[in-house]
């Protein structure tokens, strides 16, 4: 079930709406509930995105950020694109690709920067860290 834009206030580690200059196949393991990349469904399965960020809401983070995640398939997202802009929230921690930074799903408040991320951008300026 999605949070509401309080939810994701209260649990972001790192929120920053940032474009997306680069996406690679990643040894990330996505969420068990998943799918993970085949041959018959190559767009799936964990991705390394690289973003430049243009406005850094929550956290310390550098201008552009590497971060691992899972790419829609059934993971409650739409695939990363290129060039386009999103709302990203994401946590500091491990992952199995060795990456820091972890790239939380449209469920938790990460999502392409569009009017649907309005109320969450208010909620997280209006509560910036």
């Amino acid at each position: 079930m999605p949070m509401t834009p309080t939810q994701v206030v209260n649990t972001a580690e790192i929120a920053f709406v940032g474009k997306v200059v680069s996406i690679e196949e990643g040894d990330f393991s996505p969420q068990p509930y998943c799918w993970a990349r085949t041959e018959q469904k190559p767009q799936c399965g964990g991705k390394r995105v690289t973003f430049r960020v243009a406005d850094r809401i929550r956290g310390k983070l550098d201008s552009t950020v590497t971060a691992v995640a899972e790419d829609a398939c059934y993971c409650l997202g739409e695939y990363w694109a290129l060039g386009k802009r999103y709302l990203v929230v994401a946590s500091w921690g491990s992952s199995s690709a060795g990456d820091p930074l972890v790239v939380s799903n449209t469920c938790r408040g990460t999502m392409p920067l569009t009017k649907e991320a309005k109320p969450f951008m208010d909620v997280l300026h209006g509560a910036q860290r």
